[in-house]
């Protein structure tokens, strides 16, 4: 006799997979418009450090 697996496992997965699409669109959306909101605010990299793990974008363009 065998079990079938417990359906609580796929609700689980599934929310583990939409949590992390979660993550990546928001910090996706933050790093292509962290440029031109740090040229808008005539902000610096000091201003911007502990906004984004990629503080490399948040110089305005030159």
């Amino acid at each position: 006799m065998t079990q079938q697996p417990d359906s609580r496992r796929w609700w689980a997965l599934t929310a583990l997979v939409l949590t992390s699409l979660a993550v990546g669109f928001d910090v996706t959306i933050l790093n292509l418009a962290l440029p031109s909101m740090a040229e808008d605010l005539r902000a610096d990299n000091a201003h911007c450090s502990g906004s984004s793990p990629s503080t490399r974008w948040c110089s305005p363009p030159a």
